[in-house]
């Protein structure tokens, strides 16, 4: 396969860049005539143009793209499907550009939005702050040394934990990706059984620092240290 799980991933966990990324690797992956507008007719470029089609159409059939795209059928005559991955590849090009602005445009938005404190959010203490950094880190350690996982669900878990991590600041629009972790707890309590304790119990903290932080936004009395259907199961 030309494509690996990592990319896949990546689309998965943000389909603009991870598009982007997936369009550079099929870029250094064939090779163009003299003027290097068009992609040669050569099998290797063939094979690329029609994994890539392939690809596209599962993502696409798996609502995992957020905007509309056409595939084309692939009719396995070089010739035909490697100009139909030409002109997938300059549709996506300019639909991620497109995408590209309105989330440039939705991030300068939100921007003076919280300058003229208009926007809602939520707002991490400088301590908890602190401890969510040190239990992320202390999270990414456990599974990367675990024996106990399939390697792909750990590669899974690590890239999660690396874009939560690049998001960690003191205001955030929303947390959703914090609760994600409780759902990947379950799975591990599931999987594990007792050996997922230490994972366990730092999912459970930063659950707790996470809805201690979103009771103080939405004006909530704090009784509990999680949400209240969470701590009867707990």
């Amino acid at each position: 396969m030309l494509f690996d799980e990592t990319i896949i991933e990546q689309i998965k966990e943000d389909p603009i860049n991870g598009l982007a990324n997936l369009l550079a690797i099929v870029d250094t992956s064939l090779t163009k005539d003299v003027s290097g507008k068009s992609f040669r007719l050569t099998d290797k470029n063939h094979e690329t143009i029609t994994e890539f089609i392939l690809l596209l159409s599962v993502l696409n059939e798996g609502k995992f793209l957020h905007f509309e795209l056409s595939i084309p059928n692939l009719t396995h005559i070089k010739e035909h499907d490697i100009q139909a991955g030409m002109v997938l590849l300059y549709t996506i090009r300019q639909q991620l550009q497109t995408e590209t602005k309105k989330r440039n445009a939705e991030s300068i938005k939100e921007k003076y939005s919280n300058i003229l404190g208009t926007s809602f959010y939520y707002e991490f203490s400088p301590t908890d702050l602190t401890r969510l950094q040190e239990l992320i880190n202390e999270l990414r350690d456990l599974i990367a040394s675990t024996n106990d996982l399939e390697s792909d669900h750990q590669r899974r878990l690590l890239s999660r934990l690396e874009k939560l991590q690049s998001e960690l600041h003191k205001k955030l629009s929303d947390v959703d990706r914090f609760w994600g972790l409780v759902g990947d707890a379950g799975v591990m309590l599931e999987k594990l059984g007792k050996n997922a304790k230490p994972m366990v119990d730092r999912i459970k903290e930063i659950a707790q620092i996470t809805w201690k932080t979103q009771t103080q936004a939405e004006g909530l009395p704090n009784h509990s240290t999680l949400p209240p259907l969470l701590e009867k199961s707990a």
